[in-house]
Parts: structure tokens; C-alpha cells; sequence
């Protein structure tokens, strides 16, 4: 019987059979027992107990940076629907009122231009990182106003 050997150029060894020494849990099979190091005792322990505190440190600030995106998120949204509110000529309490809706402690600014409406919102960061840092995040949204909600006399000319 003739065997085959592999095409020349792709680089492939034949491998020999792997053999098995000695059969189930010799030797080669099973862990050396070796004499325990009472040096290393509580190594891990002491690895572990330095390295949790910054562990645990990284993960607030993961969770702190995640909810400062969140109330940017609503600064954005709390801008866009007060604009929105704006834009049709609402009453600015009623616009104040609306964009405050939206999310906790929002600060609303609306300026009324004379063919658009700017509805700017504020609030501090969340959480530590606002009071750490002193953070203040900010949005606005700027919208053309609506034909009939330009007031007489504010018309552009």
C-alpha cells in the first residue's frame, strides 16, 4: 500500500502519532505535589485586596460618566420640545413648563428672535463627577417659528 505524502510548498510536517506513557494518573498525567510555601500564603488575598479598590473606583466612574450621557440626552430633548412649544407661539410659562418635563433640575432660557426661537437648557452633572468637578451641562435648539405664532411688529422687514 502506498501512502501519500502532502503536496510540497504549504509548509505541512507530517506529525507523528502522539503515544501515550504509562496509562490513566500516571506520572505524566497528574499534578507534581510538591512542599507548600507558607511565604505565599495570603498572596492572592493581599493582590486581590490591593487591586478591588480600583476596580470598584473604574466602575463608578463608568457609571458616573454613563449618567452624565443620560442627562445630556435630556438636556438635548428637554431643548428640542421647548422649542418645539416656542415655535407654535405657546406662552413662555407653558414653554418653561414643558421643557422641564423632561428631566430633573433643568434650567430653561427661551429667547425669541424675530423669526426663530432659542430654547437653551442647563443643569449641573450628575452625581459625583458634579460635584467633584463642578460640571454644568448645556443644550439648545434653535427653531424657525411658525407663521402665525410671529407676533405683529416682530416681523422682519
Amino acid at each position: 500500500m502506498k501512502t501519500s505524502s502532502p503536496p510540497t510548498g504549504w509548509g505541512v510536517q507530517p506529525m507523528p502519532f502522539p503515544h501515550r506513557r504509562g496509562g490513566k494518573g500516571s506520572a505524566s498525567c497528574r499534578a507534581t505535589s510538591g512542599s507548600f510555601d507558607s511565604s505565599e500564603a495570603g498572596a492572592v488575598t493581599a493582590e486581590f485586596a490591593v487591586a478591588l479598590p480600583a476596580v470598584i473606583f473604574l466602575l463608578a466612574l463608568l457609571m458616573g460618566s454613563i449618567a452624565t450621557g443620560v442627562v445630556q440626552l435630556q438636556l438635548e430633548e428637554s431643548a428640542r420640545v421647548g422649542a418645539r412649544a416656542a415655535a407654535r407661539g405657546e406662552a413662555m410659562e407653558d414653554v418653561r413648563r414643558v421643557a422641564q418635563d423632561v428631566g430633573t433640575d433643568i434650567s430653561v432660557v427661551v429667547t425669541d428672535h424675530s423669526e426663530t426661537v432659542t430654547v437653551q437648557t442647563s443643569r449641573q452633572a450628575p452625581g459625583l463627577i458634579g460635584e467633584i468637578t463642578g460640571w454644568t451641562l448645556y443644550a439648545d435648539s434653535t427653531i424657525p417659528a411658525e407663521p402665525a405664532a410671529i407676533k405683529p411688529g416682530k416681523e422682519k422687514s
